[in-house]
């Protein structure tokens, strides 16, 4: 028994020695390993800060594009009897039926996902209260493009800041959008739709 437990002690010392050894020469982090690794990750962050800053943007005009179009679409529904949208308010339509409740903080307000307030209204286009106005404040100017895109073929009629860019019976005038998205940090858009029969 003595003979097994000192060939394993034996055979144990060697080991010991040659991992202490690895262990040696391992046992720290050059310069150049840490240069180069802090670098990696300044470029690392640097590109999913520039993808922020050319994704982010239209992601967001998108999704709220998406948002207004099943708005629009719900509020239709509730005046498909009727001859006009007579009696739309903001106030009667700040409803979960009709917006996701983290837009509604409550007190009659509905907010857009970029933090801006939507106003409903009517106009008048061709007959008394014939279309639904639907403004959506504090659109980032680098989500107003893709926004207005998108609802350009669902909208009669869209203003940007102010000015129309899309005329009834007209097409989107893609200068004047350029410019009025870029207008500001912030624009509000409207876009109005007259009722369908």
């Amino acid at each position: 028994m003595q003979a097994i437990n000192t060939t394993t002690v034996s055979a144990a010392r060697p080991m010991t020695r040659q991992r202490m050894l690895s262990l040696a020469k391992q046992k720290g982090v050059t310069l150049t390993e840490l240069i180069v690794s802090v670098v990696v990750m300044v470029l690392i962050v640097g590109f999913v800060f520039f993808l922020k800053g050319q994704v982010y943007g239209p992601l967001l005009g998108w999704m709220e594009a998406t948002a207004v179009s099943t708005a629009m679409g719900k509020i239709e529904n509730v005046y498909s009897g009727a001859a006009n949208y007579t009696g739309l308010t903001t106030a009667s339509m700040a409803t979960p039926s009709i917006f996701q409740g983290k837009y509604l903080p409550g007190g009659a307000v509905i907010n857009n996902r970029f933090g801006g307030q939507v106003t409903l209204g009517i106009v008048t286009i061709n007959t008394t209260s014939d279309t639904m106005s639907y403004t959506d404040g504090g659109v980032r100017s680098d989500s107003c493009p893709t926004l207005v895109n998108q609802l350009a073929e669902d909208a009669d009629r869209i203003t940007v800041g102010g000015t129309v860019v899309k005329a009834v019976n007209g097409n989107l005038n893609a200068g004047t959008l350029k410019t009025q998205c870029d207008s500001g940090n912030t624009v509000a858009v409207m876009f109005e739709r007259i009722k369908r029969s």
